[in-house]
């Protein structure tokens, strides 16, 4: 027998015979073997945490899809009441206006009885402007009133 100096000479020598390479082979593959056996095993395991980790993040993205349409259903209501809050500042705007020029219409009628004519004395021009003032009056009214309504419709 040949004595050798050190191992790595002794598998340098192995390794140079048919059956010392068979023998490194064999080794070789049932180490393959066996990582490829461990990772089978460990497989299932690798993927049931793999499946509950994304059933979590499904599950959390179900939440968050269903808290941003809430806000967003929150959102549409708040411009509805937005736009009817501008809708009733406008018609407010309308009838304060109407208002004065039928407190002004008033208010020129009272003189016209305080300086001394009375309603008989009136002349065709004025009875005329009275009427006149009396439809537009009434045409406002119904306006208003329509307005109101369908303001009302549109909340429904």
């Amino acid at each position: 027998l040949l004595l050798f100096r050190s191992s790595s000479e002794t598998i340098v020598f192995l390794l140079k015979t048919q059956a010392g390479d068979n023998l490194l082979l064999k080794f070789i593959f049932h180490v393959c073997v066996k990582t490829i056996r461990n990772g089978l095993v460990q497989l299932p395991t690798k993927l049931e945490k793999e499946l509950i980790d994304l059933k979590n993040k499904i599950s959390k993205l179900n939440r968050f899809c269903l808290q941003t349409e809430l806000a967003m259903t929150h959102l549409e209501a708040l411009v509805i009441v937005a736009d009817t809050d501008a809708d009733i500042a406008s018609v407010k705007s309308d009838l304060r206006k109407e208002k004065a020029k039928i407190n002004n219409f008033l208010k020129f009628s009272n003189n016209i009885l305080d300086v001394g004519h009375t309603p008989s004395a009136l002349n065709q021009d004025e009875l005329r402007l009275q009427d006149q003032f009396n439809l537009e009056k009434e045409r406002m009214e119904e306006v208003a009133l329509e307005e109101f309504l369908s303001c009302r419709e549109n909340e429904d």
